[in-house]
């Protein structure tokens, strides 16, 4: 199972999202993930995080796993949390 843990750069909210040091910028919705991954979480604890906070349907769950796992790619290529293997 892979953990993702949250490097910590500053940032500020810039319109509707949010700008790092390093430059990436993020969405809402990516920063809600990003905020999930202060300690070892899950696509599937963040799924369930998410569920909290969006309407997802039980058929939508893998579509929206798959873009969990997308901004994860994303957030690892910005240097912005870092994936633990165990």
């Amino acid at each position: 199972m892979k953990y993702f843990l949250k490097n910590e750069l500053s940032h500020k909210k810039v319109g509707e999202g949010w700008l790092f040091e390093n430059g990436i910028g993020l969405n809402e919705t990516s920063y809600y993930i990003y905020n999930l991954c202060v300690d070892e979480v899950s696509n599937k604890d963040i799924l369930k995080e998410l569920k909290k906070v969006y309407s997802i349907e039980s058929e939508e769950e893998q579509s929206v796993l798959y873009q969990i796992d997308q901004c994860i790619k994303q957030l690892v290529e910005g240097e912005l949390i870092s994936i633990i293997e165990r």
